[in-house]
Protein backbone atom coordinates (compact mmCIF):
# COMPACT_ATOMS: atom_id res chain seq x y z
CA UNK A 1 0.00 0.00 0.00
CA UNK A 2 3.04 2.43 0.99
CA UNK A 3 4.43 2.17 -2.59
CA UNK A 4 1.44 2.89 -4.33
CA UNK A 5 1.07 6.07 -2.06
CA UNK A 6 4.55 7.24 -3.03
CA UNK A 7 4.00 6.42 -6.78
CA UNK A 8 0.76 8.02 -6.69
CA UNK A 9 2.51 11.23 -4.92
CA UNK A 10 4.85 11.50 -7.23
CA UNK A 11 2.99 10.51 -9.83
CA UNK A 12 0.51 13.82 -9.14
CA UNK A 13 3.08 16.17 -8.53
CA UNK A 14 3.22 15.98 -4.88
CA UNK A 15 6.55 14.45 -4.31
CA UNK A 16 9.82 14.37 -5.95
CA UNK A 17 11.39 10.74 -6.60
CA UNK A 18 14.37 12.37 -4.12
CA UNK A 19 12.25 13.16 -1.54
CA UNK A 20 10.05 10.21 -1.74
CA UNK A 21 13.40 7.93 -1.83
CA UNK A 22 14.56 9.78 1.35
CA UNK A 23 11.36 9.21 2.67
CA UNK A 24 11.11 5.68 2.13
CA UNK A 25 14.83 4.76 3.44
CA UNK A 26 13.65 6.93 6.58
CA UNK A 27 10.49 4.29 6.77
CA UNK A 28 13.43 1.45 6.63
CA UNK A 29 15.54 2.85 9.40
CA UNK A 30 12.98 3.75 11.37
CA UNK A 31 10.06 1.22 10.64
CA UNK A 32 7.64 4.40 10.86
CA UNK A 33 4.87 4.71 8.53
CA UNK A 34 5.37 6.11 5.35
CA UNK A 35 2.54 9.03 5.52
CA UNK A 36 3.69 9.72 8.97
CA UNK A 37 7.54 10.73 7.69
CA UNK A 38 5.93 12.51 5.27
CA UNK A 39 3.81 14.84 7.61
CA UNK A 40 6.48 15.37 9.73
CA UNK A 41 8.87 16.19 7.43
CA UNK A 42 5.71 18.86 6.26
CA UNK A 43 5.82 17.50 2.83
CA UNK A 44 2.86 16.58 2.31
CA UNK A 45 -0.60 16.99 5.26
CA UNK A 46 -2.95 14.31 5.46
CA UNK A 47 -6.51 14.60 7.04
CA UNK A 48 -9.68 12.76 7.29
CA UNK A 49 -10.65 14.49 4.32
CA UNK A 50 -7.58 12.97 2.17
CA UNK A 51 -3.29 14.18 1.42
CA UNK A 52 -2.67 17.37 0.59
CA UNK A 53 -0.06 19.82 -0.67
CA UNK A 54 1.87 22.10 0.05
CA UNK A 55 1.22 21.71 4.31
Amino acid sequence: MEEKLGAYLVKNGLLTEEQLRKAVQEKRETGQRLISILNRLELVCSSERGIRHPC
